[in-house]
């Protein structure tokens, strides 16, 4: 049985490459089971390792959790969206209201901190104990997520300027540096838009899906920004309009104002450029990714 459970160190780099939920689940309920069955056989070293084990598993189902939820798009979160865990789209089944929460608050707290605590168990222990004094973090809406000021600038070297962002916040927007931006507040998608556009929208559906597709049919010259999500039907609506996209070598670091805080996105990016620049932009963001033009 012991055989079953890998390496803790090599098992803790496999899960980080793991982009779904269900996937993380299913390895978890497995260490949950060697975990019963070593505390049954009194191997008490083989109950820890799975016992740390489950909870890193945990942790990488809470970050899944998260990305779902909030990773990504320069204009802070809805407050439909803020609420989301609570609905299907975000729990997966066999998931419960509660694991969800839990285990998001696991994966609030600094990885470092995280493993100094789970690695200095000296008996099987709960998410709940590793909680223990860990302040509450809400499950979305609280770390907002910014374009990192280098994918600005080579958007903006592309398209000339940066007239207007319609997902966008003050504090993203002190990156961007766009002529004019609207706020969830003002909803970008009632107002007007014109000029040069760089467009990074939260990631939940359907506000992405929103976005993107006016983005595609707004007739003016724009770089989207999303998630690699080329199954979607809202990605494929826009990636047929587009006329250059690049796919972005490694997941993009997205910034936050906490400097100690890391974004780990749930899979690649996309830039996709609508405009009569496309051999400017495949030039540009060569350097970024595997670039197409259509």
């Amino acid at each position: 049985m012991q055989t079953e459970l890998i390496r803790y160190d090599t098992a803790k780099r496999a899960l980080a490459e793991l982009i779904s939920v269900d996937e993380v689940k299913l390895i978890r309920d497995k260490a949950i089971a060697i975990q019963e069955y070593a505390r049954r056989a009194q191997d008490r070293q083989m109950e820890l390792d799975a016992c740390r084990y489950r909870l890193q598993c945990e942790r990488r189902a809470g970050e899944l959790l998260t990305e779902t939820v909030s990773i990504g798009g320069d204009r802070q979160s809805e407050k439909a969206v803020s609420s989301a865990v609570d609905t299907a789209f975000n729990i997966p089944p066999g998931i419960s209201r509660d694991q969800s929460s839990q285990w998001q608050r696991l994966a609030a707290i600094p990885e470092d901190i995280f493993d100094k605590k789970v690695e200095s168990l000296a008996s099987p222990l709960s998410a709940k104990a590793i909680l223990n004094n860990q302040r509450p973090v809400p499950i979305s809406g609280y770390y907002e997520w910014y374009t990192p000021e280098k994918y600005i600038e080579l958007s903006r070297e592309v398209m000339g300027s940066i007239d207007l962002d319609p997902a966008s916040c003050p504090e993203a927007n002190k990156i961007v540096k766009a002529d004019k931006f609207y706020t969830r507040e003002e909803d970008g998608l009632l107002q007007p838009w014109y000029g040069n556009i760089f467009c990074n929208p939260p990631y939940a559906s359907p506000i992405v899906d929103r976005f993107a597709e006016k983005v595609a049919d707004s007739f003016l010259q724009a770089i989207l920004l999303t998630n690699n999500s080329t199954d979607s039907r809202w990605w494929q609506y826009s990636a047929s309009r587009a006329r250059a996209i690049c796919f972005t070598l490694g997941r993009i670091d997205f910034v936050n104002a906490n400097p100690n805080k890391k974004s780990s996105p749930v899979r690649g990016q996309t830039f996709m450029y609508f405009g009569n620049r496309s051999d400017k932009f495949c030039d540009i963001f060569r350097e970024t990714g595997m670039v197409i033009k259509i």
